[in-house]
C-alpha cells in the first residue's frame, strides 16, 4: 500500500492511504486533437485522503478547508481593521474635546493676566503722577 507523507509543525507524519486510481486516458477528442477531459492529480489526492480508512485522530478538532480558512482570515483582518478605526476615530474625537477645553482654559487666563496688567498700569501711573507732584515739590523751576 502506498504511503503518504505530510508535513505538520516540522514534525513528519506519515500514514498509509489507498492506492490512487487514475481513469484510463481519454479517448473522446475534438477535430484539433484536444482531450476534452483531463486527469486533475490534486483531485485525485485529495479524493484519496478523503477515502482513507486510517486518516488521523484529530481528536474532537474540526478540519478547516483552504476557502474556510481563507474566510476566517478575512473576517479576522476585517474586524481587526474596523476595532483600529473605532480607536483612532473615538481617539481623535476625545483629544479635540481635550484640546478645545485647554483652548478655553487659556482663553480665560489671558483675560486675567491682561486684568492685572491693566491693575499694574494703573498703580503704576498712579505713582509717576504722585513722583511727578513730589518732584515739582522738591525741585522747582
Amino acid at each position: 500500500m502506498p504511503r503518504l507523507s505530510l508535513v505538520h509543525f516540522g514534525e513528519a507524519k506519515v500514514w498509509p492511504c489507498a492506492p490512487i486510481r487514475t481513469a484510463p486516458d481519454p479517448k473522446p477528442l475534438v477535430p484539433g486533437g484536444i482531450a476534452l477531459a483531463t486527469v486533475d492529480p490534486a483531485k485525485l489526492w485529495r479524493q484519496s485522503l478523503a477515502n482513507s480508512p486510517n486518516l488521523p485522530d484529530t481528536r474532537g478538532v474540526i478540519e478547516l478547508t483552504e476557502p474556510q480558512v481563507w474566510t476566517l482570515i478575512g473576517v479576522f483582518a476585517t474586524s481587526t481593521f474596523a476595532m483600529i478605526g473605532i480607536v483612532t476615530g473615538t481617539f481623535t474625537r476625545v483629544l479635540r474635546a481635550e484640546i478645545g477645553g485647554l483652548r478655553s482654559e487659556i482663553g480665560g487666563l489671558r483675560a486675567e493676566m491682561n486684568a492685572r496688567f491693566e491693575t499694574v498700569d494703573t498703580k503704576f501711573d498712579h505713582l509717576d503722577r504722585d513722583i511727578q507732584a513730589l518732584t515739582r515739590h522738591v525741585f522747582p523751576d
